[in-house]
């Protein structure tokens, strides 16, 4: 009896410690659609990106905002283009993108190889870019709808 006191203790204690903390402070983000995207993100980038893949293998380097209300995430990898770009089309499509054109090969932006894939979903608009000499620069840009101008500045 004198253990079940103690560990009932214990967790009243716990509960009340808890309980006057910022839950949002120690608890992990969820993420719909993007489980691996570190840092913090606004509810309107969230919605952007739900059911946006991460690229396969690659590193997230930063977030900024694109014209048209898009947002475009910067990322790096060391899989070869069109191993990159054919994993990624695949992802999209199992989470419902609609591809409206894709592209291997030739150069992207002074990178050696590279793809270009173009999606929508619902009135939602990805263009991802990779190319590269050895490190691969992967972009995704995602709008809430089609864009006059899809260069962003920085894909």
């Amino acid at each position: 009896m004198k253990t079940l006191t103690k560990l009932s203790t214990i967790a009243l204690m716990l509960v009340i410690s808890l309980s006057s903390c910022n839950l949002e402070e120690i608890l992990p983000e969820s993420r719909d659609g993007d489980s691996d995207f570190p840092g913090n993100s606004s509810p309107k980038t969230e919605t952007l990106f739900t059911s946006v893949p991460t690229p396969i293998n690659s590193s997230y380097h930063n977030e900024d905002n694109c014209t048209e209300g898009g947002r475009h995430r910067y990322y790096t990898s060391n899989e070869r283009p069109g191993t990159i770009a054919d994993k990624y089309e695949s992802y999209l499509k199992a989470a419902g993108w609609s591809i409206v054109y894709s592209n291997q090969g030739g150069g992207w932006n002074g990178f050696g190889g590279g793809a270009t894939i173009k999606a929508t979903k619902g009135s939602r608009y990805l263009k991802f870019n990779v190319g590269g000499n050895g490190t691969m620069h992967v972009d995704v840009t995602v709008w809430p709808q089609r864009p006059n101008d899809e260069d962003c500045n920085n894909d």
